[in-house]
Parts: structure tokens; C-alpha cells; sequence
């Protein structure tokens, strides 16, 4: 038995690198963006206060730990939701709770990411790092009870991006038909003003110019005009470059995009591509979106109790489809609590193939992977109950002790698990994007200084692939001046 605290770590990289694990996430992974995202008992806690609390305002802070945690000790967070919709009558109630509570993230005019609730823009900052860390997985199926966009924000969305794909396609090829009608207008228009120029200079050699202010005149009209097409055609040229560039940047990331399933008559177009299945529902991030989570009209989230307790007689092809991928892969179940609700659901729905799998392969060799990022110790309860369905507990504060925080340990853990036989792949692609014109005039660059940051940082892991090294230059032929540039890059991290 190896009792190396990086073994369990090693198992998972190994099977994320055969491309044998799927993930499964819950609330907690959005920490690691903000504190703003909530976890269930947070996401809960205004409804709370509002049905049972009492006392001014003011006072609320002070008495809605305690008040929250009687509710639920008493009802559940089921419960809770459950008493939401049975007090109004209508499951509405609760899904446009959830999404007046439920922050998302979006673009802000300078293309960064900022947050978003119930439409307002929200003060604090985002980290996507474990997120992207998450993408360069290349995990093909993710799982998530989720209902925000953090995961096909930062993913990638495959539907979003091909229309935005087609959008970019029709904007330039009517900017290079028109840039093409305007060349050959002035093409037309530089003949006839050499005509004009060559009839001026006859009057003028004729002695014939008694029209001299005319003549003057005629010069600064056909002066402007060349100017007005050059402006113009230099307009139009600079859009066909901003919008081939953004359209090579768009297919990049639709080449490794996610297809976000929402439904179950969806799953039918996954074909063996990156999936992110929403199995309890998507946040609706307008009014217009479409209501209803896989069919059902009357319920958009998963949430209360009722729902629960239907979701497999509902919704059986997810339940199907996550016991099918555990009989081929194994999962990594990450950002959820041992006691939530979603997590226990979960198990319920795939404990057969669990203690099927389990037994097969034996004790010493468990299915799946609880991962912990707790600074408090894992209930023995818990640890038990895991063990009992052959999930291995891994607790990331006894392997990154030196880890300041939750999220610290998380970025800890992906970082560690990242696939080593893509390193050399990712290196020469990134190597590739670097636009060396730009580099050379010294112009502004149009990669991402991110991309730049994690090329510096893959370089100077590879000998072969430094950007000093002239193996580099001779293999992807990139000039010294992008060395300069990578590092100044990597100066301002």
C-alpha cells in the first residue's frame, strides 16, 4: 500500500491523463471565484429570515446564523424551499428567488469578467483561476447541480460561441464586400481624376488658365476625395482585421468549448465531444429565456423536496446517463459538502453501479474521489459513509498544509493534476498564436496576457521549449523580440 500523501493525487492525474474521469461539482467551486457565490444554506438564507425572522434590521446579522441553523436543523434545506413554493402555491416562487439570488458571471466593456445579480453589477472581485485550470483538464464530461454560468463562462459554451462564430462570419464578409465595391469605386474614381488632373495641366501649358482659382479648387476637391476613399478603405481594412482576429480567437475556443446540456433531449448531441450537464437546472439570466428544466413547464430548479423525490421518474435520463459514465470512467466530486443534499441524492441515484463497480475492482482500488477542501477535519461519519459506497476521501489540507485557504488548496490540487502529456502539445500552440508582425513593429499584441503568462510558465519547465533557446527558434521560428515581450509579461504578474 503507498501511504505517500501525493497517491491519491497521482491515481486521479493518471486517470484524467487516459481521459477516464468525469467531474462532479457543487456550489462550493464557486468560491473559488468569490465569496459572493453562495452555498445552499446562503442561497436560502434571505427566505429564512423573511418567514421566521423577528427584530429591527439592524439586528439581523447578529441573529441569522442561529435562526438559519435551527430552520434547517428542523425542516432541511429541502424543507425550506419546499415551504417557499407550498406557501405560494406555485413553484415560480422559488425559481425567481433563486434567481434574484443568484450571482453570474459576465463581460464587462473591456472584455474582463465582472458579477452580476438580477441584473446589477456586483463590486467585488472575480478569480477564475481554478476554473481555467479546471478547462485545461480537458475533462470531456462535467456534472454539476449548479444553477450559475461560472462553468460555461469559463469553459466555454459551445452554442454561444457558434453564433457568435456566424455573427463574426457575416459581419466580415459584408465589410470585404464592401471594402471590394469601394476599391473598385476608386479605382474608377483614380482614372478619372488623372483625366481631370492631365486636362488641367494641358489648359496650363496652353496658357489657357484664365480659370486659375477653378483650377485650385478642382485639385483640393479630387485631394479630398482620394483622401475620404483612403480613410475609408483603411476603416474598412481595420475592421477585416479586428474581426478575423476575434474570429480566430472564437474558433480557438470553440475547438476545446463545452456543449451545455440543459435538457435531456440534448444529450442525443453530445457525440463523444466536452459536455457539461446541468442536471438541476440553468440560471436564466433574462426574462425572455425559455422556462422549464428538461421539459417540465411548472419547475425551472431543482430544488425543494418534491422535486427530489420525483427527479428520477422525471428526469431518469440523467440519472441513466451518470450511471452509464461510472460504469466506464470514475468521477472526482468537487465544491460539495458531505452532508448536501444534492451529494446524497446522487449517491442515491448511482449507489448500485457504486457498490457494484466498488466490489469488482475490490477495496484497495475505490471508484470515485470525495475531494475535501476543508480546513476542519472530515466527520468519521462521513469518511465512513464514502468508504462504505467506495469513494476515497481526499483531504487537500493534509496534503497542501502549507495552503492559506480553501481556494489556495483547490488551485493547489488542479495544478498538481494537470495532464503532463499535453504540456509539450500546449507549449508549441501557444508558441504558434504569437503574432510575430505585431511583435517586431512593436504594435499592439493580440494575445492574451494570460496565454502569455501560462507560456512563460510552461517555457521555463521545458528546456527544449525556453524561449532562450535556439532548439525553440529553429523548431517554431518565433523572433528573440517575443522572448522580450513573454518576459516583460511575465515581469508584470
Amino acid at each position: 500500500m503507498n501511504n505517500s500523501p501525493y497517491h491519491q493525487l497521482d491515481q486521479i492525474k493518471t486517470l484524467v491523463e487516459n481521459e477516464s474521469l468525469s467531474f462532479l461539482i457543487g456550489a462550493g467551486f464557486g468560491k473559488n471565484i468569490s465569496a459572493v457565490f453562495p452555498l445552499w444554506k446562503e442561497l436560502l438564507a434571505d427566505a429564512i429570515w423573511e418567514k421566521y425572522g423577528t427584530g429591527k434590521e439592524n439586528e439581523r446579522k447578529r441573529k441569522e446564523k442561529a435562526l438559519s441553523n435551527r430552520v434547517i436543523r428542523e425542516q432541511g434545506l429541502l424543507g425550506v424551499a419546499s415551504k417557499i413554493v407550498s406557501d405560494a402555491g406555485f413553484h415560480e416562487a422559488v425559481d425567481d428567488y433563486i434567481e434574484q439570488h443568484t450571482p453570474y458571471l459576465d463581460l464587462a466593456k473591456d472584455g474582463s469578467a465582472v458579477l452580476k445579480k438580477a441584473g446589477k453589477e456586483m463590486a467585488e472581485k472575480v478569480s477564475l483561476d481554478c476554473h481555467q485550470l479546471l478547462r485545461q483538464l480537458n475533462i470531456k464530461n462535467i456534472y454539476t447541480f449548479n444553477y450559475d454560468n461560472a462553468l460555461e463562462f469559463c469553459l466555454g459554451d459551445k452554442r454561444a460561441l457558434s453564433r457568435e462564430k456566424a455573427e463574426l462570419e457575416g459581419e466580415l464578409e459584408n465589410t470585404k464586400q464592401e471594402r471590394g465595391l469601394l476599391q473598385e469605386e476608386y479605382s474608377v474614381f483614380l482614372q478619372e481624376a488623372e483625366r481631370t488632373k492631365n486636362g488641367i495641366s494641358a489648359l496650363t501649358r496652353e496658357g489657357e488658365d484664365r480659370d486659375g482659382l477653378k483650377s485650385v479648387e478642382e485639385h483640393k476637391d479630387l485631394e479630398k476625395k482620394n483622401s475620404d476613399y483612403l480613410e475609408r478603405l483603411k476603416e474598412l481594412d481595420a475592421i477585416v482585421f479586428s474581426h478575423s482576429g476575434r474570429l480566430n480567437e472564437v474558433q480557438k475556443k470553440l475547438d476545446d468549448s463545452y456543449l451545455v446540456i440543459t435538457k435531456s433531449s440534448d444529450i442525443a448531441q453530445t457525440d463523444g465531444g466536452r459536455s457539461i450537464y446541468k442536471i438541476h437546472g440553468s440560471l436564466r439570466l433574462s426574462q425572455d429565456k425559455e422556462y422549464g428544466f428538461d421539459g417540465d413547464k411548472h419547475t425551472h430548479y431543482i430544488i425543494t423536496r418534491e422535486d427530489y423525490e420525483s427527479y428520477e421518474r422525471k428526469h431518469g435520463a440523467f440519472v441513466n446517463l451518470m450511471r452509464i459514465d461510472l460504469l466506464r470512467k470514475r468521477f472526482c466530486v468537487i465544491g460539495v459538502s458531505g452532508g448536501d443534499a444534492n451529494f446524497l441524492a446522487w449517491i442515491g441515484w448511482v449507489k448500485d453501479v457504486l457498490d457494484k463497480t466498488g466490489k469488482e475492482e475490490g477495496l484497495q482500488q475505490n471508484h470515485s474521489f470525495f475531494v475535501y477542501a476543508g480546513r476542519e477535519d472530515l466527520h468519521r461519519d462521513m469518511r465512513q459513509m464514502l468508504e462504505n459506497h467506495f469513494i476515497t476521501p481526499v483531504i487537500l489540507k493534509d496534503i497542501f498544509p502549507d495552503a492559506n485557504d480553501d481556494t489556495a488548496r483547490v488551485k493547489q490540487f488542479l495544478e498538481y493534476i494537470q495532464p503532463s502529456i499535453n504540456n509539450t502539445a500546449k507549449m508549441v500552440k501557444l508558441w504558434k498564436d504569437v503574432d510575430r508582425r505585431s511583435l517586431e513593429s512593436e504594435e499592439s499584441f493580440s494575445m492574451k496576457k494570460a496565454d502569455l503568462q501560462q507560456l512563460c510558465e510552461l517555457s521555463n519547465t521545458n528546456v527544449f521549449f525556453k524561449p532562450s533557446s535556439a532548439v525553440h527558434y529553429s523548431v517554431v521560428g518565433v523572433e528573440d523580440s517575443a522572448y522580450r515581450y513573454l518576459k516583460n509579461a511575465d515581469n508584470d504578474r
